[in-house]
């Protein structure tokens, strides 16, 4: 077998040689080695913060929510008054909206009305009698007549 650089077989016994590019090379792995310890350990710490701040942030949101919760009943007797002016206000659109419909037939009826008179009137004007009728300033309510 043959020898290698960094080890020599004397005797049965082996002698190590250590150059200075192996004790930095240990150093280096030494140095990686406690650096990773380190960050690790940092970020450790950092997720145990993280974790306390979001254990706290979700207790805080629990206590908003049966907050919340707790005001429930007083919501829903608000939303119960709002549907029942809402019906209320529907109710009366729809009544109003009856009205008007009633009212615009009355008054297409009245237009009606008053075009048939307007017709007749065309075709056989009315002459006043003469004679007959109030004259004016007599309160009476005599027929001035003959």
């Amino acid at each position: 077998m043959p020898d290698s650089d960094d080890t020599k077989v004397a005797a049965g016994r082996v002698t190590w040689d250590i150059s200075i590019s192996t004790i930095i090379a240990v150093i280096l792995a030494a140095g990686s080695g406690l650096y990773f310890a380190a960050q690790t350990r940092s970020q450790v710490e950092e997720s145990q913060k993280n974790l306390v701040r979001l254990e706290a942030s979700v207790q805080q949101g629990f206590r908003d929510m049966n907050g919340q919760l707790a005001t429930l009943p007083d919501q829903r007797a608000h939303l119960a008054e709002i549907d029942r002016r809402l019906a209320e206000f529907d109710r009366a659109r729809i009544e109003g909206t009856a009205d008007r419909t009633r009212m615009r037939d009355q008054i297409s009826q009245l237009i009606a009305d008053l075009a048939t008179m307007q017709r007749l009137m065309q075709l056989a004007p009315v002459k006043p009698q003469s004679g007959y009728g109030f004259r004016p300033g007599d309160s009476s309510g005599r027929d001035n007549g003959k």
